[in-house]
């Protein structure tokens, strides 16, 4: 695992996809040459490491796969009564509910 996220494989509490558990070691399912490089996607692209607090989930985009580490978000502090969130193209919660030109 990649040194940025402070995670090792000990880390990982179950593995599998968002409907089943995965009961082979995890070691040994993950044990393979991989080149995240450009070519033909070579890891499943529904398989998820799951730890205490985040999950490694796969993308791939034009040939290149990676793992993307993700977190549970903090809940922010400030609260907002936003009324609109679905008008906009690429526009952000923001954008929409305060720019006249969506209204």
């Amino acid at each position: 695992m990649k040194e940025e996220w402070g995670k090792t494989l000990d880390d990982i509490l179950w593995f599998g996809t968002r409907e089943y558990k995965i009961t082979t070691d995890l070691a040994q399912f993950l044990d393979f040459e991989y080149n995240n490089g450009f070519g033909d996607q070579v890891v499943a692209k529904d398989l998820n490491l799951v730890g205490e607090g985040f999950w490694l989930e796969r993308h791939e985009y034009d040939g290149s796969e990676r793992w993307e580490y993700k977190t549970i978000p903090k809940t922010p502090s400030e609260t907002r009564g936003y009324l609109k969130a679905n008008l906009g193209c690429w526009n952000t919660l923001e954008e929409i509910n305060t720019k006249e030109e969506f209204e």
